[in-house]
């Protein structure tokens, strides 16, 4: 009986939210998304820059960041089409999330004044590339290279509540996301 109720409810979620394109589930908070064309998951708002995702996390309230390294391989799209085709995702990444996408192969170069060294395991990284900034920022923060990579950031605190590598397996990405939530 139990299992049956179970089976009821999932079915009834997964004809609602089947129904339902991605516009009907876009968070309703007003920031500036930029070109839904340029979106690396279609239908879920992207941030390209980590300062824009978080000056909206604290403006829209979500309270939890999500930094997502991608680069133009086959795994990293693989993702993003496995999680752009789930409407129940994309409403959790919409509504309860700031998602910031940092391409790691973004060879855009930087102005002089932005580009810097840092000191990467005992090793020196010249940045002088978007993609390089992206991974030098992964490396400091998430300390793995892992591509694609998805890290779970509480915004208040800059704490780590959350991260993996490559899934393939939709409900493995949601229980991460609903444990995060709950948590």
């Amino acid at each position: 009986m139990k299992r049956t109720i179970i089976f009821i409810l999932l079915l009834v979620a997964t004809i609602l939210t089947s129904c339902l394109s991605p516009s009907d589930l876009q968070h309703s908070c007003d920031c500036d998304y930029g070109n839904q064309s340029d979106y690396v998951i279609k239908g879920v708002n992207n941030f390209f820059d980590l300062e824009a995702g978080m000056e909206c996390d604290k403006k829209c309230g979500f309270r939890r960041l999500i930094v997502h390294f991608y680069d133009s391989s086959d795994s990293s799209r693989a993702m993003h089409d496995l999680i752009q085709s789930n409407m129940v995702t994309v409403n959790t990444l919409n509504n309860d999330f700031a998602l910031v996408c940092l391409l790691v192969d973004d060879e855009t170069e930087l102005p002089s004044n932005e580009q810097f060294e840092v000191m990467i395991n005992e090793q020196l990284m010249k940045v002088h590339t978007v993609g390089q900034r992206n991974q030098a920022y992964q490396l400091k923060k998430f300390k793995c290279n892992t591509l694609p990579y998805f890290g779970i950031i509480v915004s208040s605190t800059d704490s780590i509540v959350g991260s993996f590598g490559y899934l393939i397996e939709i409900k493995k990405i949601d229980s991460i996301f609903s444990h995060v939530l709950t948590h």
